[in-house]
């Protein structure tokens, strides 16, 4: 039976498309079992019909999992080979060193670590489909087409590595002249050598690596001898430097820096283009409206401008939102690396931009002081704060005034404007937390960083009436653009957030009957949501439940069909106000202007189909690589302070340790399993609790924990703690 794979693979690929009856494959391929001897009685043959029903099941299973893979097409009465079992896809590796890979439809293939080549994780390769086993197919690489990055961080390993020694059977460590290097931030660890003259003095220090095109065998104590890639060293670190991070990081990520001369615009090129938009009849002039700006103290792209004009039956609200479409010509290799990009990039003290900077901080950003072109969403609001009408078209503006989010909080009360955005702000958000909207109460942090732009630490981040403001407005702009499309039927990215799956009641509920609470989620619906967000209000279990909520939850993501914003409460929603730092509003731009200018779109559904894909990874990650910078960002701020005790609770349980939060400062670390168990592992009872062996307790998501830092490492990115003892809490109901 081991041999119908081989037997059906052959006859498909040799196919080369043309169509086979089933009947037709069956015969060709069934194989009838050969004699066997049973304890010295005669031998026998296994009847052919059990053979043949045995092999028809198999073969129909292997059918069904190749058209899975689009390999072929089955119908009624015969089967299609659409192709000769190569596969395209994205290599994931797991710490074993074994590989899927996964194509474009999410299904995956498995490939043994020996069959991965020279493949690292995250690289686009083919691969051939090699046999079919316990029900799965197994696959080998063949090509790498894209590697996920030329460039590595990596460590020398030990001393004794580092320096050729002769042991007893007269091999070294390494041929001389080359020292070993293992590769950090791949699951795999995967080691390599290097010339022995570039190696630095210090063993814990991190290279920036770049593939050379030879190998090299060496000797490692754990494998004996194995062949391994040689590399070339760029640059060497000292580890405390935050360049290096900033490095590493976008190293891991494969994130790109600064642009190619060849795609920035000119500056006089770009300046002519401003001239005549200001020029430009058929734009609104909008420069008397009183017109600010509210963003972070460190912001230098500002998408949005507001302004707000109280009339004798409620209020005009304007949301002037930078016109990039103006100045990135549809097509362009500037636009083709905006959509590759899909986002801007926020590393703390650095910012990767999807647009040059000359576009992003420049001509495209709504500066004080300045005339800007703009794309302007006007939304007319009644004494009950509903919409009566809306409109949007190209506009020329001019900003008055910069505030920071500090500035305009102090500044609600005393500025007529800014008190009247906020009353507006303020009832909009009452209204739509009626609606149900999921307001979860979870604190953030921010990197901290003095005039210099030096790190110094990190810090909760307060959230000000003046952040609400913004948010509301945007929201209503966004909200309103898509209700326009919608009605209009105008092709665009949409934002979606569908509910929380209903396989999660279970595990919500069952989080409340541990803890103690006498009611239930009967569903997931929204105003459910709502309901039991009231009734933990002030609970000392709060901040956790509201994490779990958050996890809970299914990912935002873009796509041409509106399907609505549950976590927003919207029936449809997009993004259309942040068009400098994401490709979908700028994408948004176009759709939108195309319309209203009654002219043909710049994309069909299926370049939309594209772009909404490529955002939603690219979104995917930023979000990694920004939380990434901050856990090297907590290594860093608490490297000092090994062997102090913190305080600080669980939150988090997985079979490889706790995680944990501490209180202050608000950083998240681990406790490994192997300072908890001997076996190196704990077995959760559950999502919420686990025994602690080395303690003889069981512990719970949210109990508050002492703990004492053991090792800040930058090499795992992880704050590594020991625990010194558990408080328990009264359940309150």
């Amino acid at each position: 039976m081991k041999d119908i794979y081989y037997k059906l693979h052959s006859l498909l690929k040799s196919a080369k498309g043309k169509p086979l009856s089933y009947n037709e494959l069956y015969n060709s391929v069934s194989e009838d079992e050969k004699p066997r001897q049973n304890r010295g009685k005669k031998s026998r043959r296994v009847k052919a019909v059990d053979t043949n029903n045995k092999n028809r099941d198999l073969i129909n299973d292997i059918l069904i999992k190749l058209q899975e893979l689009d390999l072929v097409k089955l119908e009624k009465e015969k089967i299609i080979p659409l192709h000769p079992f190569i596969l395209e896809g994205r290599i994931s590796i797991n710490r074993a060193g074994n590989a899927f890979l996964q194509i474009r439809n999410g299904k995956e293939v498995f490939i043994w670590q020996e069959n991965k080549a020279d493949a690292r994780h995250r690289d686009t390769a083919t691969a051939e489909l090699i046999s079919f086993r316990r029900g799965r197919f197994e696959a080998k690489i063949r090509e790498i087409l894209r590697p996920f990055t030329d460039k590595y961080f990596a460590r020398l390993m030990n001393d004794d590595d580092r320096k050729p020694k002769k042991s007893k059977k007269n091999k070294t460590s390494a041929p001389r002249g080359y020292v070993i290097i293992q590769l950090v931030d791949l699951p795999d660890s995967p080691l390599g050598a290097i010339a022995a003259d570039n190696a630095p003095e210090n063993a814990d220090m991190f290279l920036t690596v770049s593939p050379a095109q030879s190998s090299v065998k060496v000797r490692h104590e754990k494998f004996g001898y194995i062949q391994v890639p040689l590399y070339e060293v760029l640059s060497v670190y000292s580890g405390n430097e935050l360049g290096a991070d900033l490095d590493r990081i976008a190293l891991k990520f494969s994130l790109p820096y600064e642009h190619n001369k060849d795609i920035i615009p000119a500056k006089k090129a770009l300046k002519n283009l401003e001239t005549s938009g200001l020029k430009d009849s058929n734009r609104h002039d909008l420069r008397k409206l009183y017109t600010i700006t509210i963003d972070g103290d460190d912001a230098k792209d500002f998408d949005d401008a507001i302004s707000l004009q109280k009339t004798p039956t409620g209020y005009v609200m304007y949301v002037h939102i930078a016109d990039v479409t103006h100045y990135v010509e549809r097509g362009s290799k500037l636009e083709q690396e905006a959509i590759a990009r899909g986002n801007s990039y926020y590393l703390t003290t650095k910012v990767i931009p999807m647009l040059p900077r000359i576009l992003s901080e420049e001509f495209c950003s709504l500066k004080p002081e300045t005339k800007r072109l703009a794309f302007t969403a006007e939304l007319h609001y009644d004494q009950n704060y509903e919409i009566t009408k809306t409109d949007f078209y190209k506009s020329v503006i001019y900003i008055d005034k910069r505030f920071t989010y500090s500035l305009a909080e102090k500044a609600l009360e005393k500025d007529e404007t800014l008190r009247e955005m906020w009353n507006l702000a303020r009832n909009l958000l009452k209204i739509r937390l009626k609606k149900h909207r999921v307001d979860l109460n979870l604190p953030e942090v921010s990197a901290v960083l003095d005039k210099k732009k030096n790190f110094t630490g990190i810090a909760r981040k307060t959230r000000l009436n003046s952040h609400r403001l913004i948010e509301e407005f945007m929201l209503s702009a966004n909200e309103a653009v898509a209700e326009f499309a919608e009605k209009n039927s105008i092709p665009m990215p949409h934002r979606n957030h569908e509910k929380i799956p209903e396989k999660n009641l279970d595990r919500l509920n069952l989080f409340l009957h541990l803890y103690g609470k006498s009611f239930r989620f009967q569903s997931t619906a929204a105003d459910q949501i709502d309901i039991i967000l009231k009734k933990m209000q002030n609970d000392e279990n709060e901040t956790i439940f509201h994490y779990l909520l958050l996890r809970c939850f299914s990912p935002a993501y873009y796509s041409t069909e509106s399907l609505g914003h549950w976590g927003l409460a919207f029936r449809h929603y997009t993004h259309f106000t942040s068009p400098i730092r994401r490709i979908a509003d700028l994408a948004v731009h176009r759709q939108l202007a195309a319309f209203l200018n009654k002219e043909k779109y710049p994309y069909s559904v299926l370049e939309l189909e594209d772009i909404c894909l490529s955002a939603s990874k690219q979104e995917r990650l930023a979000m990694e690589a920004e939380r990434s910078m901050m856990r090297l960002l907590s290594v860093r701020m608490l490297q000092g302070r090994k062997g102090e005790v913190f305080e600080g609770w669980i939150s988090g349980i997985s079979p490889a340790g706790l995680f944990v939060t501490l209180h202050e400062p608000m950083v998240e670390g681990m406790i490994p399993a192997i300072h908890l168990s001997r076996k190196g592992e704990l077995n959760p009872i559950d999502d919420f609790r686990v025994v602690i062996p080395s303690h003889s307790i069981t512990v719970s998501l949210g109990m508050p924990v002492q703990i004492q830092l053991t090792d800040p490492s930058w090499e795992k990115m992880q704050l590594q703690f020991d625990l010194i003892s558990v408080k328990k809490w009264s359940k309150k109901k």
